[in-house]
């Protein structure tokens, strides 16, 4: 190569530009990683490759199966350099089009309206989801979550009052990160997502296809209870509140909890918890 070819090829590098180079029978001699990675199989792109028409600035589709689903790309296709017996050939990406994008239905994000008092005016498939009913509209917190629902209308109000919007929010087993926000009518609005998915989500990727954690720790039950309000962010009084035992009986458990997992601060023991939790959960 000469040294425009090794400035364009090294361009291309650089700037994450897909580029290939063709011979005067349009035999592809050389490829970059990103035309690679643009192509299921490089040998795809010798059906759009029509020198005479390069500099006509002609558009091209390509269907590419990425993890299940076709996503459809428009492609452009450029004459940066031709030298001798070589083409060389840079690919743009006008837009890319998955065939079957996710639907907000299928995602766990809970999305739901109420009003000042806590009855549901709308709500999504998987905020039913997390109750025995088919529907909750009409329905109080009251009425679905129990002592749940006490948290879910402090923290309405907090955003009436206050327009404080982010919560952590616990429902059942499953805590969630809420975006709340108030209309002029004072009806509460929600998306609200699960992070005990996202957890479960990780620990399937990174866990379950590796080999086993060389751990092994048995912790009892009130052990994981406890451990489960101290990653909330609850003192050993709060925690001793809602279980309705003493504090110190709050600290032993949770001494011996610490010391199991070898973790002695909060950090680390929601880091431990919240990757492995299939493991302690309660």
């Amino acid at each position: 190569m000469n040294i425009d070819q090794h400035y364009l090829v090294n361009f291309a590098d650089k700037s994450e530009i897909p580029l290939a180079v063709y011979s005067h029978n349009l035999k592809l001699v050389f490829y970059n990683k990103f035309f690679k990675h643009l192509f299921d199989k490089v040998d795809d792109s010798k059906e759009f490759i029509d020198i005479a028409m390069l500099k006509n600035n002609k558009y091209y589709k390509y269907k590419k199966s990425s993890q299940g689903i076709d996503v459809y790309y428009k492609l452009r296709f450029d004459l940066a350099l031709s030298e001798g017996e070589f083409y060389f050939v840079t690919v743009r990406v006008i837009n890319c089009v998955p065939s079957h994008p996710p639907s907000l239905p299928d995602l766990p994000l809970s999305v739901y309206t109420k009003d000042k008092n806590g009855i549901y005016l709308s709500a999504n498939k998987f905020t039913a989801s997390l109750t025995r009913f088919k529907s909750i509209e009409g329905m109080s917190h009251f009425d679905i979550f129990g002592r749940d629902a006490q948290l879910l209308s402090e923290n309405d109000m907090t955003t009436i009052k206050n327009k404080k919007d982010i919560f952590y929010e616990k429902i059942k087993n499953d805590t969630f990160l809420s975006l709340k926000f108030c209309s002029e009518e004072q009806h509460i609005g929600a998306v609200c997502i699960n992070l005990n998915h996202i957890h479960e989500q990780d620990f399937k990727k990174n866990f379950l296809n590796a080999s086993s954690p060389d751990i092994d720790i048995t912790l009892t039950k009130t052990e994981l209870i406890c451990l489960n309000y101290l990653t909330n962010g609850q003192t050993a009084k709060e925690i001793a509140r809602e279980m309705l035992i003493s504090p110190r009986t709050v600290e032993f458990h949770l001494s011996n909890a610490k010391t199991k997992l070898n973790c002695f601060k909060i950090t680390k023991i929601a880091h431990t918890i919240g990757r492995y939790h299939s493991l302690f959960k309660v």
